[in-house]
């Protein structure tokens, strides 16, 4: 029993050692066909990662010689670690693909943009002022504003570039309301009157 369990924590720990590598490199893998709109199936990141560490841990001389029957548990658990890594990583490097800002060289599109009337109240350095229409509400879940903090937002106004669209003014409109005083979460709507 104790060298089943000697042998269970071995496998564990040289599928860790062995199965690094190969997990990057399958990640990679992934992350490279997300970025071309394919992707990387489960078993094939499972056969890569195993076959990758198969040759890493013959390479490095991990297997001992003797019979095969009494390293049977060590070889299962280090090929059950070295599969978990390799889906992992497969995973990890598609989520990462999909982050990469790969069209930020294309031309962005526009959306829905300011109407005629709040362009017309365009200034001479082509920014509109924005201005608080409405109440001002708490966001469920957080704490209430306090009455100062919720005069300043029905009082103040913002002004910003007027030929952005206006969910890029809501993003910079949020993020200016949450550096300016200090909120946890802010949910904005501009309109197209600005």
């Amino acid at each position: 029993m104790i060298e089943t369990t000697t042998e269970l924590i071995i496998g564990i720990a040289f599928g860790l050692v062995i199965g690094i590598g190969p997990a990057i490199a399958v990640g990679s893998l992934a992350a490279v066909r997300s970025a071309r709109d394919s992707r990387l199936p489960s078993s094939a990141s499972v056969v890569l990662g195993v076959t990758l560490a198969a040759l890493n841990g013959y390479f490095v001389g991990v297997l001992e010689s003797g019979p095969v029957r009494t390293q049977l548990p060590r070889l299962a658990t280090g090929t059950l670690v070295v599969a978990i890594l390799a889906v992992y990583a497969a995973s990890q490097g598609e989520r990462v693909a999909s982050e990469l800002p790969f069209g930020a060289g294309r031309p962005t599109q526009r959306t829905r943009s300011l109407s005629a009337e709040a362009i017309d109240s365009v200034d001479a350095v082509g920014q509109v002022t924005i201005r608080t229409t409405g109440r001002v509400r708490d966001i469920d879940g957080y704490q209430s504003l306090s009455p100062d903090v919720r005069r300043a937002l029905e009082a103040d106004a913002w002004r910003f570039p007027a030929d952005l669209p206006l969910a890029a003014l809501e993003t910079r409109l949020e993020a200016r309301l949450r550096t300016e005083y200090e909120l946890a979460a802010v949910a904005v709507s501009i309109d197209g009157r600005g």
